[in-house]
């Protein structure tokens, strides 16, 4: 049996941290939600997958104890995003998992 495996990489929820983009129209607070709202919106399709498939959210800091979760998690470490993900992807293939998939 192969086992698939999604990670999702995602930054810790904290305020001012995440979506600077949108914290140009937007402040702190309704940023911060905007994200939240995203972030649990692709933490249910993870939780809702009918398939044999692992799910890990691999996140930014360790402080992600805000968001209730039964998806495995991890805390990223290393520099830019390329050796965060390079990391993850090592973590992912360290297991059973056959195929890794980063969003």
């Amino acid at each position: 049996m192969s086992i698939n495996h999604i990670i999702l990489l995602a930054k810790t929820p904290i305020k001012g941290e995440v979506k600077t983009r949108i914290a140009e129209r937007h402040d702190g607070e309704r940023t911060l939600e905007i994200y939240n709202s995203l972030l649990s919106r692709s933490i249910a399709l993870l939780g809702s997958l009918e398939r044999e498939v692992r799910t890990t959210i691999s996140w930014s800091k360790d402080q992600a104890d805000n968001l209730n979760s039964e998806i495995e998690t991890w805390f990223q470490s290393g520099g830019d995003l390329g050796a965060r993900m390079a990391e993850a992807m090592q973590r992912g293939f360290s297991g059973e998992s056959e195929r890794v998939v980063l969003i």
